[in-house]
């Protein structure tokens, strides 16, 4: 089976995990809704705070009710209950309070990694007990999974006799040894940043432990190195040191598995680069719009506009001028205009947002370049708030609006020549229910209430018809869409297509075109229903097998994933129920092809479940070896409030 091996980009402060795709060596050829959703949402679930909702600084807050004294009681007392379940301790989850302070731990620990050589005794006396057992946290048996000029990847070996030759020492000064070895890659450099996320909380009479996904990373003389790797941390509590007795948390063991360590090229320079200034800088939109802040907009723009702090606004690549180079249409929030940049021959862009036509106000969340008149050149359909437009290019990049239809809150859009007849069809996810505002999933963890889903059929001059419920796509089409995407799984010879949806289960609609005319959901036959927070999906052959595999865009919650196992989470639930939540939680999803209609479920076997707060992702070969390799978008709004996500 192929394999893949995790690396992180940063690209403008966005973090993306990039999965490189490779047989294993000798064969030449990743957060916080699912425990909101409990209704016992715990402190480890921060939001973003605003004004109402603040954190108060100390010695500011009343006793009683921990809300900032500055409130009037009138004002705050809707969010008692909600600021309430910020302190854990208040919301009676001992194992949320517990995550707390052992994260504080290892947070110290992490500390230590720049630098190991100077680590004092009292450190590691406060850190663990006397007798804590430890495995090496850097394995002596590393292996070679992938090595380019570009990039090596080490990981752990999965032999008998490695594992035999990596046994645990106890004591604090083999703790001492295992940082030490950990932090060599690091070897010169103090600029270490690691990161734990404490994924599993498990309480027993006289210890805790806990799952940890542990990350390591910095610049080198040999390159930019990265550590990954998953902690079994067992913890007891103890008297602090000999000359402090007060009580402290404290390591008793730590056991080490999946160590993958990353190596980049020793120019230091990342796998991609951000050249967005290189190329779009010398427009004065450059700096003017798109690096302004959504806060900066926010404070500008009035919120009818459609400004708000999700940044859910697409992008579209094609040519639209006629002259052989792909150009960049990116959308934007309601009150500020879409932006056009026509690539020049040296790779630079020039905005011809108002020469096209399309320095469109109204707030735009998705957008397609492709012919939908057959003419030879890219037209453009647009997504807005409520409605699909659709300009046709007069083929030397004018646009002109042709049709504006009505298709109620929406998300994104889609493309593809369904019924074989060559012109292309527009089909279009909704999200939640046109109900005059935003309605809330229900049940939060299998939602079929939200807005529906529209396949709209190119009957040729710029006419198009609704027909989703004549082709049976109106089979569960209420379901919270983020995403969908087309691709003949079966190969058949028609385009099926896969819906990602939010707060709940996927849909695959089976295209029967040549017999019955009809879509039919073969999702939870077939395997692929996925029951999470779909928001992406993409189709490729990962392992070159011929046939198309599917990997579905989740959300990974480390505090779902403590909280949904813990026996007081949503006990009136019965079993079934308490896996679909625990299911929520665990990431994102590979679906290989079995070539017979269904599919196999092979995340984990494939390293690639956690994706973080995952939005989208695409299958491309990125380093030229012949393997779809994966890269994943993902993040959440952020701000400077340290409290927030």
């Amino acid at each position: 089976m192929a394999r893949f091996g995790l690396i992180l980009l940063s690209l403008g402060g966005l973090t993306i995990p990039c999965w490189l795709g490779c047989t294993p060596a000798g064969q030449q050829d990743q957060d916080v809704r699912s425990a909101d959703a409990a209704g016992q949402q715990s402190s480890s679930q921060k939001k973003p705070a605003s004004p109402a909702t603040e954190k108060p600084s100390a010695g500011s807050a009343t006793r009683e009710s921990g809300l900032p004294e500055q409130e009037s009681a009138e004002a705050v007392a809707p969010l008692a209950g909600l600021l309430a379940k910020r302190d854990p301790a208040q919301d009676l989850w001992k194992t949320e309070v517990f995550n707390e302070v052992a994260g504080s731990q290892l947070k110290q620990l992490g500390k230590l990694l720049s630098h190991p050589a100077e680590i004092t005794a009292d450190e590691l006396s406060r850190l663990a007990t006397e007798r804590v057992s430890v495995t090496p946290l850097r394995p002596e048996s590393l292996e070679t999974l992938y090595s380019t000029a570009a990039i090596s990847v080490l990981v752990q070996s999965e032999s008998p006799h490695a594992n035999s030759s990596d046994p645990p020492q106890t004591g604090r000064e083999a703790l001492r040894q295992a940082i030490e070895s950990l932090a060599k890659p690091f070897a010169g450099t103090s600029n270490v940043h690691t990161k734990f996320k404490i994924i599993r909380v498990q309480t027993a009479a006289d210890h805790v432990e806990t799952d940890v996904y542990f990350q390591a990373d910095g610049p080198t003389s040999q390159g930019i190195v990265q550590q990954n790797a998953t902690w079994k941390c067992r913890w007891v509590q103890q008297p602090a040191s000999s000359t402090d007795q007060s009580s402290e948390l404290k390591l008793t063991s730590i056991t080490v598995s999946d160590f993958r360590e990353s190596i980049g090229s020793a120019d230091g320079q990342p796998l991609l680069a951000d050249c967005s200034r290189a190329v779009l800088g010398a427009n004065a939109s450059f700096d003017d719009q798109l690096m302004k802040s959504t806060n900066h907009w926010r404070r500008t723009l009035e919120a009818s506009l459609g400004i708000d702090v999700f940044g859910h606004q697409g992008l579209a690549i094609g040519d639209s001028n006629g002259d052989g180079l792909q150009d960049v249409y990116v959308c934007q929030a309601g009150g500020v205009p879409n932006r056009l940049y026509v690539q020049n021959a040296d790779g630079t862009a020039r905005d011809e947002s108002a020469r096209s036509g399309l320095d469109i106000l109204d707030r735009s969340r998705s957008a397609l370049f492709l012919d939908l008149d057959n003419d030879g050149d890219q037209d453009l359909v647009l997504l807005l708030s409520t409605s699909v437009a659709l300009f046709a290019n007069d083929g030397q990049g004018k646009f002109t609006l042709k049709l504006s239809q009505s298709v109620g809150t929406v998300t994104t859009l889609t493309a593809a020549d369904y019924d074989n007849d060559a012109d292309l069809d527009i089909y279009v996810c909704g999200y939640s229910a046109p109900t005059g505002g935003e309605s809330a999933p229900v049940p939060y963890h299998d939602a079929n209430n939200g807005n529906e889903n529209r396949l709209l059929s190119n009957l040729g001059n710029w006419q198009f018809s609704d027909v989703t419920q004549e082709v049976g796509l109106d089979q569960d089409n209420t379901r919270y869409s983020f995403s969908a995407s087309w691709e003949d799984f079966d190969n058949d010879g028609d385009m099926d297509l896969y819906v990602a949806n939010d707060y709940g289960r996927n849909c695959l609609y089976r295209n029967d075109h040549s017999t019955t005319g009809q879509f039919v959901n073969i999702a939870p036959q077939a395997g692929v229903e996925d029951l999470s927070a779909g928001m992406g999906a993409s189709w490729g052959d990962y392992n070159n097998d011929g046939l198309m595999d599917l990997y579905v865009s989740n959300m990974f919650s480390s505090a779902g994933n403590r909280v949904a196992y813990q026996r007081q989470f949503r006990t009136d639930d019965d079993s079934r129920t308490r896996s679909d939540f625990q299911r929520h939680a665990r990431g994102n999803s590979l679906f290989e092809n079995a070539g017979d209609g269904t599919f196999r479920d092979v995340t984990l076997d494939a390293n690639v479940a956690m994706g973080r707060w995952a939005w989208g992702s695409l299958f491309a070969d990125i380093n030229n070896d012949g393997w779809r390799d994966l890269l994943v978008t993902n993040g959440m709004a952020t701000n400077e409030d340290t409290d927030d996500l």
